[in-house]
C-alpha cells in the first residue's frame, strides 16, 4: 500500500503524520493466518473442559464475576491458577479465601457447593503470590517453568484504570505487567530473574519497588520524543510483519502461549464513527506513526520528575499529541501495541467498553466500586439540570455478566485455535443507548431515589421538578460550577475573619465552616468529573463494531448460546436501567462515593481448610493431584451482613 505523508508539528521534526485512512488495518498484516480456519460449530463447553487457565486480576470487578460464571457453568474445566498480589496488610491468599467467602458474586456457588464448597475449591483453584510488575511476575524460576509447561490459557484483567495514574504506575502496571508476563510465558524472564529472590509487593511497598523498573532502557533528564533517523518510514516497514514472529519457546513449553489481553475499547482515542476491531502497531489515533518500544521508554523517563503532577502533565500531553485523552487510554494502547509486536499469533485483545451493573448473574444488579457511570449517575442526583454531553452520542455500556459470557466464548476460541486479534465487547452496533436516553432513564431512577423517605423536603421537591437534560453548551454550566466554588471560598473567608458575631453564632462556626468544606467539595468532584468524562461524554461519539465476537457466537449450538452466546439484542434497556443499574449502583457504588462501605456477605463455610501456597507442587493432569500444601492464616471471616 502506498501511503504519503506530511510533517505533524508535534515537536520533533522526525515524527512523520500519516492520514488515519491510510493506517493499514490488521486483517491485512496477516495476524491470523497462524489461525486455522474452521466452519464448524465452535464447542465452547468442550474448548474449556479439563484446560489449565491463569488469571491476572482475577480479584477486580470484572475478574471475579468472569471466574465466578467459568465456575458454575464449566465445571469441569481443569483449573485455574489466581496470580494475586498482597494487598492492605494480607497477603494473596487470604484475599482469595476473603472473597470466595464473603464477596456476593459467589453467592451461588456457595449456594450451589454448600458443604462441599471447600472441596471444590480445593481441587479447582490455585493462588500464587506475585507481582506483574517484577520481572517472571515475582515467582521463581522452577514455578514459571511449571506453569509454561502446563497452562493452556492465560487470562490478562490486572491493570490501573484511574484516567489521570501517575504516568509510572500506568507504565509499570498497564504496560511492563503485560510486557513481563509475556516474557514469563515465553521463557525470557529466566535470565532477570535469577539475579532476584521471588517478590510479593504489598499495600504500600508497592509504590517504592515500581521505582525500579525499567533502568534498562537508560533514562534520560527530558521528556521527549525518543525518535531519530527514519522512524516513520521504520514502523512502515515492519507493518506487515508484525505479530508473524514467535519467540521460541523453551523446551519445556507444549505450544505458544495463549495470551487473553482485557483491554479496554476507549483505545480508540479521539475520534468518532465506527470503531474497526483492529489494531495497528505504531499507529495513532490521530494518524502520527511512532515507535511502539521507543514511546515506552520515553514514557519511563518521566521518573526523572520528581513531582507527581507535572509528571502527569507531560504524560497528558504527549498523549494528547497522539490523540488519547488521558493517561488510562494511553498506557493501554501501547500495551495493545506492544502485544501486537512481540506476543505472537496466539494471543487476542478483548475490548469491552463501559462495564456496568449486572442484569442477571451473579444478580440484578451487582455492581463493585466507582465505575465509569457511578459518577456520572452521582452528577445527576445533585441539582444539576443541564448535562454536558450530545443527545445523538452513543453511551455504550455492557452489563458484566455479558462481558464474562463474551470473555469466555473468547477463551473457547482461542483455546480451539479460532480466534481473531481483536474482539469488542460493546452494545452500540446491536442496541444503541443514547446519551439523550440515558439521561432521560437517570433523572427517571432519581427521582424514584429522592422520593424516599429518606431524602429531605427541598431534595424531593426539586429532583421531582426539575430534570436534567442533555445539553450540548459546556460553557453555562462551567461558569455556574465555578461561581459556585468562588462563592463557598468567599463564604469560608468570611466566616474564619467574623470574630465579632454573637456568641450563639461563634458556637455553630465550627460546623458551618465544615459544611462548606464539605460543599466545596462537592462543587470540586462536580468539576473534575466534567473534565474527566468530557471526551467520553460530548467530544466523541464511538460505535464499536462486534462483528468478531457476533461471529463466534453464531459459530455455537443451538443447546449453548444461552450459556456463553454474547448477544445484546434482548436487553430492554428501560428494565435494566430502572431496576438493575441504577439500584445496583445505590447499593454497591455510590456510598463509596460518599465514603461509605458497602455490605459483604456473612462467611457461611469455613474456608480455613482449603490449601494455597505461593508455588505449587509440580503440575499434574490428574485434577485431583492439584492440592496444594499449605498453612496459612485463617480466613478473616467477618463483615457486614449483606442483603
Amino acid at each position: 500500500m502506498v501511503q504519503s505523508f506530511e510533517h505533524s508539528g508535534c515537536g520533533s521534526s522526525s515524527i512523520r503524520r500519516v492520514q488515519p485512512s491510510g493506517c493499514v488495518p490488521t486483517d491485512n498484516l496477516g495476524i491470523e493466518a497462524s489461525a486455522p480456519s474452521h466452519t464448524g460449530p465452535l464447542l465452547a463447553g468442550a474448548a474449556l473442559r479439563g484446560k489449565h487457565i491463569f488469571v491476572t486480576g482475577g480479584t477486580g470487578f470484572l475478574g471475579k464475576v468472569w471466574l465466578a460464571y467459568l465456575l458454575e457453568h464449566a465445571p469441569d474445566i481443569g483449573s485455574v491458577t489466581l496470580l494475586v498480589r498482597g494487598r492492605q496488610g494480607r497477603d494473596g491468599t487470604e484475599r482469595v479465601r476473603a472473597a470466595f467467602a464473603t464477596s456476593p458474586v459467589f453467592r451461588r456457588l456457595r449456594a450451589r457447593h454448600g458443604p462441599g464448597l471447600a472441596a471444590f475449591l480445593q481441587s479447582t483453584i490455585r493462588v500464587l503470590q506475585g507481582e506483574v510488575t517484577r520481572a517472571g511476575c515475582g515467582l521463581r524460576l522452577d514455578v514459571q517453568r511449571a506453569l509454561r509447561a502446563h497452562i493452556d490459557l492465560t487470562v490478562h484483567f490486572a491493570g490501573v484504570t484511574d484516567f489521570e495514574a501517575d504516568p509510572l504506575t500506568a507504565l509499570a502496571v498497564n504496560i511492563d505487567g503485560l510486557r513481563h508476563l509475556v516474557d514469563m510465558l515465553q521463557g525470557g524472564a529466566e535470565a532477570s530473574s535469577e539475579a532476584e529472590p521471588p517478590v510479593s509487593v504489598q499495600g504500600g511497598e508497592r509504590a517504592n519497588n515500581l521505582q525500579g523498573e525499567g533502568e534498562r532502557w537508560g533514562a534520560t533528564h527530558s521528556f521527549r520524543p525518543p525518535f531519530g533517523g527514519k522512524v516513520g518510514e521504520r514502523v512502515l516497514d515492519s507493518l506487515p510483519n508484525t505479530r508473524g514472529h514467535v519467540t521460541a519457546a523453551p523446551p519445556e513449553q507444549r505450544h505458544p502461549p495463549r495470551v487473553l489481553f482485557c483491554s479496554t475499547a476507549f483505545v480508540a482515542g479521539n475520534q468518532s464513527g465506527n470503531i474497526a476491531e483492529t489494531v495497528t502497531p505504531g499507529c495513532s489515533p490521530n494518524g502520527i506513526l511512532f515507535d511502539v518500544d521507543e514511546e515506552i521508554e520515553a514514557l519511563s523517563r518521566l521518573r526523572n520528575i520528581s513531582d507527581k503532577g507535572a509528571r502527569v502533565s507531560a504524560a497528558l500531553e504527549r498523549a494528547a499529541k497522539l490523540g488519547w485523552p488521558n493517561v488510562y487510554t494511553f498506557s493501554k494502547a501501547l500495551a495493545e501495541h506492544w502485544l501486537a509486536l512481540h506476543g505472537g499469533p496466539y494471543t487476542t485483545i478483548v475490548r469491552p467498553s463501559i462495564v456496568e451493573s449486572a442484569r442477571a448473574f451473579p444478580f440484578p444488579g451487582w455492581n463493585e466500586g466507582i465505575n465509569t457511570s457511578a459518577p456520572l449517575v452521582w452528577l445527576l442526583s445533585q441539582p444539576f439540570r443541564r448535562f454536558p454531553t450530545r443527545s445523538a452520542h452513543f453511551f455504550d455500556v455492557v452489563p458484566v455478566d455479558d462481558v464474562a459470557k463474551g470473555l469466555s466464548l473468547v477463551c473457547a476460541a482461542l483455546l480451539s485455535g479460532r480466534h481473531r486479534a481483536v474482539y469488542h465487547l460493546a452494545s452500540g452496533d446491536q442496541n444503541p443507548l443514547t446519551f439523550a436516553r440515558a439521561v432521560d432513564l437517570t433523572a427517571l431512577g432519581v427521582r424514584r431515589r429522592f422520593g424516599r423517605a429518606h431524602a429531605t423536603r427541598l431534595q424531593r421537591y426539586v429532583l421531582q421538578h426539575l430534570d436534567a437534560v442533555p445539553s450540548r453548551f459546556v460553557a453555562p454550566q462551567s461558569m455556574l460550577l465555578d461561581l459556585m466554588a468562588g462563592g463557598l471560598r468567599q463564604a469560608k473567608a468570611l466566616l474564619r475573619q467574623s470574630d465579632r458575631m454573637p456568641d450563639a453564632l461563634l458556637s455553630r462556626r465550627k460546623q458551618w465552616l465544615a459544611h462548606l468544606r464539605a460543599k466545596e467539595r462537592e462543587v470540586g468532584r462536580m468539576q473534575s468529573l466534567l473534565r474527566l468524562y468530557r471526551p467520553f461524554i460530548r467530544e466523541n461519539n464511538y460505535r464499536y463494531i462486534t462483528r468478531n465476537i457476533r461471529e463466534l457466537s453464531r459459530a455455537m449450538l443451538p443447546g449453548e448460546r444461552e450459556t456463553w452466546a454474547f448477544d445484546l439484542r434482548s436487553l430492554d434497556w428501560y428494565a435494566y436501567w430502572l431496576y438493575a443499574q441504577i439500584p445496583g449502583l445505590e447499593r454497591w457504588s455510590l456510598p463509596l462515593m460518599e465514603g461509605e462501605r458497602v455490605p459483604l456477605d456473612v462467611a457461611a463455610d469455613d474456608l480455613s481448610a482449603v490449601d494455597w501456597d505461593t508455588w505449587p507442587a509440580p503440575f499434574t493432569r490428574d485434577r485431583q493431584a492439584n492440592a496444594l500444601p499449605l498453612t496459612a492464616a485463617a480466613l478473616p471471616l467477618a463483615a457486614e451482613v449483606g442483603t
